[in-house]
């Protein structure tokens, strides 16, 4: 199930496994069967079981697990042409993306007193959207982000908040990247890389947003010596290096000084200023202070150093389900619809036609009797005599 893309759960385990129980074992009268399962069962199961564990499993649209091989060679030989051309090293090799600043809200266990019905938390929300745009290299390196913040307006307040050196910090009428702050952004990307002593030009791994599609943003990268690298659609999840090993640590720093924030504040209201201070600090505390992050993403993915057999790997594993080695591979097991169709043509299938009936001497005799006598009259009536005579039985009909 887990390799079909529908892993199942504890109740699930356990109404399997009843149903298995109610068709080996009979029942005991009409009115009193085995006794089923509970959930003592399911936790003895789990541990004779060693390769099962409890997981929590992440929704991924359709379109994601939808990436073909074809645009996955496409991406690498992109990269490859590009590296024997230019003879790239990891310093030259960048990766750009957007993340909300907000995470997602989730339940949290918590100590309570016994008997409370429900224990409520206050939610620590912002009341607007703000976006981070970060950059990181092959070798760890890092630019300075982008923090875009609703409105057309900075004050004076929001820039002192910025904690990490050469922060740009821009507005935006719904505080959403777009195509005029990411031409902007491409040329704040080309003078950081240009301070930092880099060699151009260099590779920029982007995902193919509509954002980043223009031929303003085509022109600047040319201008500026800039290869932009587009991945394939809908596989930022295989293949973009912060959103596999970057962007993961980013969000519980943000939500821990949120909750620290709530604590001593109980203010569940947030500031543009107290919003970026903590997205200056989880910047710095997951990307700036530690690079491996940024390496081991780049060649989780496969993009650097460049690997088809490690991006063949990555895909295979999503289209697995996560699953590694053969297990849920077994030649018993079964699709819905082969099981459906083997049930139709060998179980639920209508008995042979029966025989002719068989017949008597004298019933048959009587039939063809009856036949002569109609075929006579047939043959009276078409010759347009009144009479007819019946060879077989010498009778004569009229």
């Amino acid at each position: 199930m887990q390799r079909a893309g529908v892993p199942v759960g504890p109740a699930q385990i356990l109404m399997k496994g009843n149903e298995v129980l109610r068709a080996m074992t009979p029942r005991l009268t009409r009115s009193i069967s085995a006794t089923p399962l509970t959930r003592g069962w399911y936790t003895r199961f789990m541990k004779r079981h060693h390769v099962l564990t409890d997981r929590l499993a992440q929704s991924i649209a359709r379109v994601r697990n939808e990436v073909d091989e074809d645009s996955v060679s496409r991406l690498f030989y992109t990269l490859a042409k590009l590296d024997v051309e230019e003879k790239f090293d990891a310093t030259r090799v960048f990766n750009m993306d957007e993340t909300s600043f907000m995470p997602k809200t989730v339940s949290r266990k918590a100590i309570a007193v016994k008997g409370s019905v429900n224990v409520w938390k206050q939610q620590d929300k912002l009341n607007f959207h703000m976006t981070v745009v970060a950059a990181v290299s092959a070798a760890g390196g890092y630019i300075p982000p982008l923090l875009i913040v609703p409105g057309s307006r900075i004050f004076i307040t929001d820039l002192h908040a910025i904690s990490v050196d050469n922060t740009c910090l821009s507005g935006a009428p719904k505080g959403f990247s777009n195509t005029e702050l990411f031409k902007k952004w491409l040329m704040f990307f080309s003078e950081q890389v240009k301070q930092q002593g880099i060699t151009k030009p260099v590779v920029l791994v982007a995902d193919n947003s509509s954002t980043h599609l223009d031929i303003g943003a085509a022109e600047i990268c040319a201008k500026e010596e800039i290869f932009l690298v587009m991945l394939p659609a809908n596989a930022t999840h295989l293949f973009q290096p912060l959103d596999v090993a970057v962007f993961k640590p980013f969000k519980p720093i943000v939500q821990k000084e949120l909750w620290d924030r709530l604590c001593a504040q109980a203010n569940p209201t947030i500031p543009k200023a107290d919003a970026i201070r903590i997205a200056c600090d989880a910047y710095r505390a997951t990307i700036m202070e530690r690079p491996f992050n940024a390496i081991r993403g780049f060649q989780g993915t496969g993009v650097w150093p460049l690997s088809l057999v490690q991006m063949h790997r990555r895909l295979l594993l999503y289209r697995s389900g996560g699953v590694k080695g053969g297990i849920g591979t077994a030649e018993w097991l079964k699709r819905r619809e082969e099981v459906q169709a083997a049930v139709r043509d060998n179980i639920l299938t209508l008995p042979p036609p029966p025989p002719p009936p068989h017949r008597s001497e004298e019933e048959k005799a009587t039939n063809y009797f009856e036949y002569c006598r109609e075929a006579c009259r047939e043959r009276a009536a078409a010759g347009g005599v009144r009479l007819a005579l019946c060879h077989c039985a010498n009778n004569w009909y009229t």
